[in-house]
């Protein structure tokens, strides 16, 4: 259906509070400044077309619903193709900032992927796994994992992230975060408030670890195959 109601600039707004982002967040996101969002939402200026792809997929939603209000997929779009690759970035563990970012400038490389790994809207990266806490999942240090990048820790209002935790989080599986500055890949499990991280080895064994939501920053859900080097 179409809105003929809101503009391209409301349509960003609305969406961006219901992420729980700051214009700042947004901002940093996309990789402009500020007052830039502040003017796309006012309407004082239109952004480029990559940067409306990019403000798309930071909010979850597609480039023709922030210009027109209609939600239809189209289906010519080549993400729909099966047939087709997609290159996505490859992090180290070291440039946090970056991966939640998204900012390939600083991607150590890129990796093709089939595209039906990543859902419309959705956006993947490659990173190293840190260690073989993992490996009873197939999970082994220097591995590429790859991850569905995830916002949820990029909002800024305590409820909206809570609210988005319960309706997006899937409890059991496994996921790339940072905590105190280091990258985990773990099976989380939410515990009202907390996040539990398991270890799933036979060989190293350590005891569950909870976590409050306001001390991890999730980077995504591990969805592809490891690919070992």
């Amino acid at each position: 259906m179409l809105d003929d109601n809101r503009s391209f600039g409301d349509r960003i707004a609305e969406l961006r509070h219901k992420k729980g982002f700051s214009q700042s967040t947004l901002a940093e996101i996309i990789g402009v400044g500020k007052s830039t969002v502040s003017n796309y939402e006012t309407g004082y200026c239109p952004p480029n077309p990559d940067i409306a792809v990019s403000i798309a997929e930071a909010l979850d939603t597609t480039p023709e619903y922030l210009l027109t209000g209609d939600e239809t997929p189209n289906l010519s779009d080549p993400v729909l193709n099966y047939s087709r690759v997609t290159k996505i970035p490859i992090y180290n563990s070291k440039n946090y900032g970056d991966i939640m970012s998204l900012n390939t400038e600083e991607a150590k490389d890129f990796m093709e992927i089939p595209d039906f790994f990543s859902a419309r809207c959705k956006r993947c990266l490659a990173i190293y796994a840190p260690d073989n806490y993992m490996d009873g999942a197939n999970i082994h240090k220097g591995n590429l994992v790859v991850v569905e990048w995830t916002s949820i820790s990029l909002c800024d209002d305590v409820e909206v992230m809570k609210k988005r935790i319960s309706e997006e989080f899937e409890n059991g599986k496994i996921y790339a975060f940072e905590l105190d500055k280091k990258l985990y890949i773990r099976r989380l499990f939410d515990r009202m408030g907390a996040f539990s991280a398991v270890t799933d080895s036979l060989l190293y064994q350590n005891r569950p670890k909870v976590i409050a939501y306001d001390k991890i920053r999730l980077i995504g859900k591990c969805i592809g195959a490891v690919i070992t080097l």
